[in-house]
């Protein structure tokens, strides 16, 4: 009888260890476009997760132009300078805003981990967003950005075991950013050739102007000599 729990546990772990298997492909990560209107303004990055199991931590590297950067503000409660990142809620239980960090190739680095332990509150869902801004001589159009380096950190490390994970690294992830290009810019007006002359009282031609003067047309001046 003993032998046979034995033998039952043992298929049970198996069946639970297979049930739970996954490929690294499942583990999606994703990037809005950002869009700044203007130099020295600002736009928003969202990214999600979308995953079949809780992880515990992720960390990545951002892409960006010279000249955007995370801004800070005074925070209050920390009393002190804190930069403008919103790490979701509903995914994390309570994440440090400390995590951000400049990397020696000149991208931005962000750690996302939970300050009291323990894995996310959930496997899927936007996990952060992140604030830029644009310095106000970065030019105007738009940049190829990317997510680079995108890793569960160490601590996932049972997950990557229990899959049979070599790499704990995912592709990256582009995004666009663009600035001052949202708008509609150098409009051209065609001119008519058939448009109505005025004076320069604001009064109506009746055909071509029969004296010489400055003239009004297509709302530019027009001189008959």
């Amino acid at each position: 009888m003993k032998k046979f729990y034995m033998i039952l546990g043992a298929a049970l772990m198996m069946s639970s260890a297979m049930f739970a298997q996954h490929t690294i492909d499942e583990y999606t990560f994703s990037a809005t476009d950002v869009e700044i209107a203007n130099p020295g303004e600002r736009g928003e990055l969202s990214i999600s997760l979308t995953a079949p199991e809780v992880m515990a931590n992720a960390s990545f590297r951002i892409y960006v132009p010279e000249g955007i950067f995370i801004p800070k503000e005074y925070d209050p409660d920390l009393e002190e300078d804190a930069y403008l990142v919103s790490p979701s809620t509903d995914l994390i239980k309570k994440a440090t805003t400390k995590n951000i960090f400049a990397c020696d190739d000149g991208a931005i680095g962000v750690a996302i981990y939970n300050t009291n332990g323990g894995p996310f509150k959930a496997a899927s869902g936007e996990l952060i967003r992140i604030t830029l801004e644009a310095s106000s001589d970065v030019e105007v159009g738009e940049y190829e950005c990317k997510l680079a380096e995108l890793d569960m950190d160490t601590e996932t490390y049972d997950l990557m075991q229990a899959n049979g994970w070599e790499s704990k690294i995912w592709s990256d992830i582009p995004f666009k950013l663009t600035v001052g290009t949202t708008g509609i810019e150098n409009v051209t007006v065609a001119e008519d050739a058939n448009a109505p002359v005025y004076d320069l009282n604001g009064r109506m031609i009746n055909g071509k102007p029969a004296q010489k003067g400055i003239y009004i047309k297509n709302g530019k001046k027009v001189v008959i000599k």
